[in-house]
């Protein structure tokens, strides 16, 4: 099956995607770069797209000691090839990035929207309710939460006694517990892919130029 733009994944930070220049992400001479550069653990997307013009083929790499395609480093002229140029920027590991936070499907919100007579979604009291006891009580905001599962389910059912009883009702619950499994289990996967990374002290590793 053919791959299309938005399986690609980034070839510097792994990315899914990638290379579709509708929403920020190219392909240059072969290279997929990710429309989320910004959000990379080091912002070298736009440098190394200012240093394309300088890629070689067959050249020796100083580091690996194997001929590959090569690019200067980001801040001095010294070349690398690709491979250790992405492990010493951004780090390569043996397990493949999963999603980001954005392409997560979580569960929809319980109560059924109501739209204004333009079509536009009227904003949902019980929904801000139930969103500002979550930041408020429980200091969960879903993108940056670090704790397990088991944890937030152990709190919040440590303050249910607190909140309203619209709350307390099977289909809130339900709501609330899919939330928490799904963003703890992306937290675990992603810490894992972390662990399993190595990279680099991101400088040259010629001239120590970051």
């Amino acid at each position: 099956m053919t791959e299309t733009a938005n399986e690609l994944r980034c070839f510097w930070c792994n990315l899914p995607g990638a290379g579709d220049e509708r929403y920020g992400g190219c392909i240059k001479n072969g290279i997929t770069f990710c429309w989320q550069s910004a959000l990379c653990p080091f912002n070298v997307c736009g440098e190394i797209l200012d240093k394309l013009d300088t890629m070689v083929d067959n050249y020796e790499c100083p580091v690996c000691m194997e001929t590959k395609k090569a690019l200067e480093m980001p801040n001095c002229s010294h070349k690398v090839c690709l491979d250790c140029y992405k492990t010493i920027y951004f780090g390569v590991s043996n397990l493949e990035k999963h999603c980001i936070y954005r392409d997560l499907t979580l569960p929809q919100w319980t109560y059924e929207l109501q739209l204004d007579e333009d079509g536009d979604v009227i904003e949902n009291e019980k929904e801000n309710e139930h969103d500002k006891f979550l930041w408020e009580e429980m200091n969960y905001e879903w993108e940056d939460d670090k704790r397990q599962y088991e944890e937030l389910i152990m709190l919040r059912d440590s303050l249910m006694l607190n909140r309203p009883l619209w709350m307390n009702v099977q289909e809130i619950i339900n709501f609330e517990n899919e939330l928490f499994r799904i963003t703890s289990e992306y937290r675990n996967k992603e810490d894992n892919y972390l662990a399993n990374r190595i990279i680099g002290n991101k400088s040259c590793p010629l001239c120590r130029a970051k």
